[in-house]
């Protein structure tokens, strides 16, 4: 369980949007591929589940 779920949703869409939303708002020129925007959620989820993912080896585990 994520202790403050709102928070952890923050960061998630924080990450993703401040590679993906914001350059596209500010920069008229901003074209990234999609790949380069897969890369991003791909690493957003990465550190989500390093900072809040759950190993088997964890006896709270379920």
């Amino acid at each position: 369980m994520v202790p403050d779920a709102e928070s952890a949703t923050d960061q998630f869409l924080g990450m993703i949007a401040n590679y993906a939303l914001w350059p596209r708002m500010l920069l008229a020129d901003w074209s990234p591929t999609p790949a380069d925007v897969g890369h991003a959620v791909d690493e957003a989820v990465t550190t989500m589940l390093a900072r809040y993912g759950r190993s088997a080896a964890d006896p709270q585990h379920s």
